[in-house]
C-alpha cells in the first residue's frame, strides 16, 4: 500500500539541528532593547519554525523607498522581488500572499506608522499549507511587535533614569558659589557616576580657560597629568597635561569617545597624535563640550583606565548632564561673591539645599512629563456613515401580454436565477398549437398539389407554409421568455407590476426593480478637522442597526466636500464595505471609527477632550 503524499513541499528553511543554538537566538531576541536589535534573531527563528521557506526578510518605510532592517540567510542572497512585496503589503496595509518566480511571497505589516513589515519566501504549497504558513508569520509578527514595544519602553526608562542623574548633579553644580567650587563638584559627580578614574573640566571666560578643575580616583591604577594648581597633590605624577586637550574640545565642539590604543612607537611618526590620541594611550576617553548661547562655555574630560569604553548611552547621559550644568557653571562667579544679593539669594532658594522635597517632587513630575510627551497611542477617527445602493436593475415585460405572476415582493432578496415574475402563457400554448396544427395541414396540402404537379397551387403553399413557420417561431420564442428571472444578487426596491398579477402589461413595461447588494458603497461623514489623517486604503469599521456586529469597511475616496452637518464641518468622504450580509440595506445609518496608527498620548487626549466639550455645547 502506498504511502499518501504530503500537501507541502520538503522542508527548505533551516532544520532544528542544534537547541544550543535555538536557544542563543531567542536569548538575543529576548534581550533586544530596540526593534532593529530584534529583528535579526526573529527572521533566523521564525525562518526555523515555518515549513519550506527560502527568505525571511523584514524592511521599513524610508523616504527613498524600502530599507532592509534583517534579513535570512543574508542581504547577498536575497531576492531582488521581496521588497516589491514588501512595498505592496504596506500600500495596502493587510497580510497578502503574492506569487513569485520560486514560489509564494508571505507579507505581514506590523502595526504602527512606521511603516514595518516582515516578508518570507516559500516554496510551491497547496492551499491549506500556505494558509497554515501565513498564520505561523501572522503569530510571528505579534512577537516581533512584542519585542519592539518593549524596545520602547526601554529607551524610556533610560531616558528617565538619565535625566534623574543629570537633575542630581545639576542640583550639587548649583549649592556652589563660584566656577572653581562648581566644576570641581560636577568632576566628582561625573567620576563617581560613570566609575572614571579621573574627570577634568575646564570653564572659558574671555577667550581663555579660566578655571580648570579636575577629581582623581586615588584607587586608579593611573591618573590624567595636569599643570593645574586644582590637581590632587598625593596622586601619581602627571602623565599628560590636560590644557591642549580640553582646548581641542573647545575647537571641535561636539562629543568624542577614544577607546585606549597602544602608543605610538619609537621613532618619527608620520604625523604628530592629536592631544586627545595622546590621553587614549593608557586610558578610555571620552570629551565633550560644555554647551554656552553661541560657543562652548568649556569643556569635560572623562577618562577611564579599568572597564570598558564608553558607551553610545554613556556619552548621551554625559551629554544631558553638560547640556543642564553647562548654565548654571557659567553664571557663577570666577571667585566666591562678598556680599549675598537678591539675586543669589534668589538663586540659592531656586537651587539651594532649601525645600528639598518640593524640588524633588517637580524634579519627578518634570520627568514624568518629559516620558508622557514621548508615550504614543493607537488613535481611530469617528465617523457618520450611511450606505447607499448603485443605479437598481431594471427588469422589463418581454412582450405585451397578460402577466401571470409576481413572485416577489419589496424587500425581498433575490439569488441570480430566482424567478421573479412569468407571463401568462396560456394564449401562447394555444396559438403554437393552432399554428402546428395549421402548418400539418398546409404540409399535407403541398404534398398533394406536388403529386399532380399544380405548380401555381404548390408555390402559393410554400408561401404559407413559410409564413406560418415564422409565426411558430414567433410563438415559441415568446413562450422561451414568459420565465423573467433576476441577473443578480440583489433586493427587490420597486417595480410597478409588484402584486399586480393576472393584469395585461405592454412590451418594455418595468415590472420589477433590483439593487444588487454587491455594490454597496458607504458614504462617511468626518470632522474637516481630522481629514489631514486619512489616506486611501485604511480601513476602519462601522455599526449598522439591525447588525449583529460591526461592519468593515476601507477608505476608497476622499471626495473633500465640506458641509455644516450637526452643527459642525464635515467632509464627505467614500468607503467599501468588506462584509455585506443579507440585513443590511441602502439609506441605513451608523456611527464607527478609522485607524489612522499611533499619535502622541498628549494629543489624543488633547483631541478627545475639544469633541468632548463640543459635544457639551
Amino acid at each position: 500500500m502506498t504511502q499518501p503524499q504530503p500537501d507541502f513541499e520538503p522542508v527548505v528553511g533551516p532544520q532544528v539541528d542544534e537547541p544550543a543554538e535555538e536557544a542563543a537566538l531567542w536569548a538575543a531576541f529576548s534581550s533586544a532593547c530596540t526593534g532593529e536589535a530584534a529583528a535579526g534573531p526573529w527572521a533566523r527563528l521564525q525562518a526555523r519554525r515555518m515549513r519550506s521557506a527560502r527568505a525571511c526578510a523584514v524592511f521599513r518605510v524610508v523616504q527613498d523607498g524600502m530599507m532592509l532592517v534583517a534579513a535570512w540567510p543574508d542581504s547577498d542572497t536575497l531576492p531582488g522581488d521581496l521588497s516589491e512585496s514588501a512595498r505592496e503589503g504596506v500600500q495596502q496595509g493587510i497580510a497578502l500572499v503574492r506569487s513569485a518566480a520560486r514560489g509564494f511571497h508571505l507579507v505581514c505589516p506590523l502595526s504602527g506608522d512606521d511603516g514595518w513589515v516582515a516578508t518570507v519566501e516559500v516554496a510551491p504549497l497547496s492551499a491549506p499549507a500556505l494558509q497554515g504558513t501565513l498564520d505561523m508569520l501572522h503569530w510571528g509578527v505579534g512577537w516581533l511587535e512584542a519585542a519592539r514595544a518593549r524596545g520602547v519602553a526601554h529607551t524610556a526608562t533610560v531616558q528617565a533614569e538619565r535625566l534623574e542623574l543629570a537633575a542630581r548633579l545639576a542640583e550639587n553644580v548649583a549649592r556652589e558659589s563660584d566656577a572653581k567650587a562648581a566644576s570641581t563638584a560636577l568632576a566628582a559627580g561625573i567620576g563617581a557616576a560613570f566609575g572614571a578614574s579621573a574627570v577634568s573640566v575646564g570653564v572659558l571666560r574671555r577667550g581663555s580657560l579660566s578655571v580648570r578643575a579636575q577629581w582623581q580616583n586615588p584607587d586608579a591604577p593611573e591618573t590624567l597629568g595636569t599643570d593645574s594648581v586644582d590637581a590632587v597633590p598625593d596622586g601619581p605624577p602627571p602623565l599628560v597635561d590636560i590644557t591642549p586637550a580640553l582646548q581641542s574640545v573647545l575647537e571641535v565642539g561636539r562629543a568624542m569617545s577614544v577607546e585606549r590604543h597602544e602608543p605610538v612607537p619609537d621613532g618619527e611618526p608620520e604625523r604628530s597624535p592629536a592631544p586627545i590620541e595622546l590621553l587614549a594611550t593608557h586610558a578610555h576617553v571620552c570629551a565633550l563640550p560644555l554647551p554656552g548661547p553661541e560657543a562652548p562655555a568649556g569643556a569635560i574630560l572623562v577618562e577611564r583606565t579599568v572597564g570598558e569604553p564608553f558607551s553610545h548611552d554613556e556619552v548621551a547621559s554625559l551629554e544631558t548632564i553638560a547640556l543642564q550644568a553647562a548654565p548654571l557653571i557659567e553664571a557663577k562667579p570666577l571667585a566666591r561673591p562678598v556680599t549675598v544679593t537678591r539675586e543669589r539669594r534668589a538663586f540659592v532658594a531656586l537651587f539651594g539645599p532649601v525645600r528639598m522635597k518640593l524640588k524633588l517632587t517637580l524634579i519627578a513630575l518634570l520627568t514624568l512629563g518629559l516620558v508622557m510627551l514621548g508615550a504614543t497611542g493607537p488613535y481611530a477617527v469617528p465617523v457618520e456613515g450611511v450606505v447607499e445602493g448603485q443605479a437598481p436593475r431594471t427588469l422589463l415585460a418581454p412582450f405585451s401580454g397578460v402577466l401571470g405572476e409576481v413572485a416577489v415582493r419589496k424587500g425581498d432578496a433575490v439569488r441570480r436565477g430566482q424567478l421573479v415574475a412569468r407571463m401568462d402563457d396560456s394564449e401562447l400554448l394555444l396559438e403554437r398549437d393552432r399554428l402546428a396544427a395549421e402548418r400539418n395541414q398546409l404540409a399535407q396540402i403541398t404534398r398533394e398539389a406536388r403529386e399532380i404537379r399544380d405548380r401555381v397551387a404548390t408555390e402559393s403553399l410554400d408561401s404559407k407554409v413559410k409564413e406560418v413557420d415564422s409565426r411558430l417561431r414567433t410563438a415559441e420564442e415568446r413562450l422561451a421568455r414568459t420565465r423573467i428571472v433576476s441577473p443578480t444578487d440583489g433586493v427587490v426596491v420597486g417595480g410597478t407590476a409588484l402584486n399586480a398579477s393576472a393584469a395585461r402589461v405592454e412590451a418594455g413595461a418595468t415590472l420589477v426593480e433590483i439593487a444588487p447588494v454587491d455594490s454597496y458603497r458607504l458614504v462617511l461623514w468626518v470632522d474637516e478637522r481630522d481629514l489631514s489623517l486619512l489616506r486611501e486604503g485604511q480601513a476602519g469599521a462601522i455599526a449598522l442597526p439591525g447588525e449583529t456586529s460591526t461592519l468593515g469597511f476601507t477608505v476608497k475616496r476622499l471626495a473633500g466636500v465640506s458641509t455644516l452637518r450637526a452643527g459642525h464641518n464635515r467632509v464627505r468622504i467614500e468607503a467599501q464595505l468588506q462584509d455585506v450580509s443579507e440585513r443590511t440595506r441602502p439609506g441605513v445609518e451608523g456611527t464607527g471609527t478609522i485607524d489612522v496608527g499611533k499619535r502622541k498620548q498628549v494629543w489624543i487626549w488633547w483631541r478627545t477632550l475639544q469633541r468632548d466639550l463640543e459635544t457639551w455645547r
